[in-house]
């Protein structure tokens, strides 16, 4: 499958969100993430003014202009918490397709669950 040509403003806004907000997430899987070169990844977060690592609060009116100029309107406060929300939502989303998922342990879980069992037993007898 090949990648779409142009990236849609919500897509670019979740990439900015997840530059600026986990910078120590690798350029390189991000690119393979959104299916773009390192180079690409870095001129949409660069030409927004976003520092990467520096935190979305912070840049948050960075993310918000860059967003308006990708859409061509000019959103409300209302209406760009809410977006920002959706925008935290779709990173979080791309973050968690990115993370390997655990193979089952079924002595890890005997033991965690012994382990919460003891605790709670002396959480009980200390209160």
């Amino acid at each position: 499958m090949t990648a779409p040509r142009y990236l849609s403003p919500l897509v670019r806004a979740v990439l900015r969100y997840i530059r600026a907000e986990c910078g120590i997430v690798p350029v390189g899987l991000l690119a393979f993430a959104f299916r773009r070169s390192r180079q690409q990844i870095h001129n949409l977060v660069a030409r927004a003014g976003i520092t990467p690592g520096a935190g979305a609060e912070l840049q948050d009116d960075l993310l918000r202009i860059a967003y308006q100029v990708d859409t061509g309107t000019k959103l409300t406060p209302l209406e760009w918490r809410r977006m920002s929300r959706l925008i935290e939502q779709e990173a979080a989303d791309v973050l968690v397709r990115l993370i390997p998922r655990p193979k089952p342990n079924p002595e890890l879980d005997r033991a965690m669950a012994e382990l919460e069992a003891t605790l709670k037993t002396q959480m009980q007898e200390w209160g």
